[in-house]
């Protein structure tokens, strides 16, 4: 198994889960009991591991949400707490799912110390929100260790997603629209109108999608062939519905 073949592998079941946990009401309830009203904890929860910085540094490195809807949120959270404390308030949901829903039939120590290896490995460059989760402290836990690193792995094919977007010559609205149409630009956070989805934006999201690849896959060449398969089975078999 080729690093591109591996990278490309987790990269489905890894996302899913991230939205999983993000959106779950298990994960909101520590916010809200905070002072939060919902999607000001996302934000500020999230893009807090940035640390203190201004609305617009936020826009830049979740790439794909709403610019206003960013900026509003972000400065909404930073008023109930300093968003790198609300950062380790999300961050603390994402260990509490992971305790919660990962099996216990699975060597998730194992899923853990491939996962760093890859972390450790990826080149940070151009990538801050990835850079950002990947300066956060791991739980002690298996279980929650698991969960956060999986979320890290999250962020570093998410950023490297928006780069590559970029670069393929699309906005971020056009991006979304061409992934999910104008329901998806709605639910990210992008006001009507929405762009017409053309064949041109579907062509230049698929050069995207194999750029975040190339992108990404250099750090699961620091895995081994045996390793690599071995993480595909491991977060499959982690993350597959039972």
């Amino acid at each position: 198994m080729t690093p591109e073949e591996c990278a490309d592998a987790v990269a489905g079941p890894i996302n899913k889960y991230g939205t999983a946990w993000m959106i779950s009401p298990t994960t909101f309830a520590p916010g809200i009991e905070a002072g939060f009203s919902g999607l000001d904890f996302y934000f500020c929860g999230r893009g807090g591991a940035l640390g203190d910085v201004p609305a617009d540094v936020v826009v830049a490195a979740m790439g794909l949400l709403g610019p206003d809807a960013t900026r509003t949120n972000w400065d909404q959270g930073r008023a109930v707490m300093p968003p790198r404390q609300a950062a380790d308030l999300f961050a603390g949901a994402c260990a509490d799912h992971g305790r919660t829903t990962l099996p216990d039939d699975v060597d998730l120590a194992e899923l853990v110390r491939l996962a760093t290896i890859v972390i450790d490995a990826a080149e940070c460059a151009g990538l801050p929100l990835f850079a950002a989760w990947r300066s956060m402290p791991v739980p002690e836990d298996t279980k929650a260790a698991a969960s956060h690193q999986l979320n890290v792995l999250r962020e570093h094919r998410g950023s490297a997603h928006i780069a590559a977007l970029i670069s393929a010559g699309l906005t971020p609205l056009e991006a979304v629209v061409a992934h999910g149409g104008s329901a998806n630009a709605s639910f990210l956070g992008h006001p009507e109108p929405h762009p017409e989805v053309t064949d041109d934006l579907r062509a230049r999201r698929d050069e995207a999608e194999v750029m975040t690849t190339r992108i990404v896959a250099p750090a699961f060449g620091a895995l081994s062939e045996d390793e690599r398969a071995a993480f595909v089975e491991l977060v499959n078999a982690a993350l597959s519905p039972k």
